[in-house]
């Protein structure tokens, strides 16, 4: 009798397949949209307008329920937030896309306009976090998440105009 303890064997590993899997991707990019038309520099000055858009994806085997997308710069934007997404709700800081369907998209897209207080502190940074479930019965309780930060360099000059 022969005894045979995990790793001794001679047959290959079996390969794990990861099915039933939620996933989420988030994407921020930011646009600078010049006050002074002549200004095509990549940084925003005193009342530029930073065009930001955010994608949200569902990448994962598994439909995505209670999506929702947290940015703090959500709260100053409610005049100019917009989403693509049909029946998105939003609230202070919080984005709600609900229900993400495998392979799904979504893309939300707000403006910041570039304030003194911005300038003194040298850039704009934003971060955003988009979580969901992968559990219909509990959309409020997320099993995935995925955080994006950037900064946007502001002009030093900015404040001398």
């Amino acid at each position: 009798m022969t005894a045979t303890t995990p790793g001794d064997s001679d047959d290959p590993p079996e390969d794990k397949v990861e099915t039933d899997v939620g996933k989420i991707d988030l994407i921020k990019t930011a646009e600078i949209l010049h006050l002074n038309a002549a200004d095509h520099s990549n940084e925003a000055n005193l009342n530029d307008t930073i065009l930001y858009h955010v994608t949200v994806r569902n990448i994962g085997a598994l439909d995505l329920y209670g999506v929702r997308v947290t940015d703090a710069m959500f709260a100053g934007a409610e005049a100019d937030l917009q989403s693509d997404k049909d029946g998105f709700a939003h609230s202070g800081d919080t984005v709600l896309l609900g229900t993400m369907l495998r392979g799904e998209e979504a893309v939300i897209t707000y403006k910041h306009t570039v304030t003194e207080a911005d300038i003194l502190k040298g850039d704009v940074p934003n971060t955003a976090v988009a979580t969901g479930s992968t559990d219909p019965e509990k959309p409020d309780v997320p099993d995935v998440n995925i955080i994006s930060m950037m900064s946007l360099p502001l002009g030093v000059s900015s404040l001398r105009e």
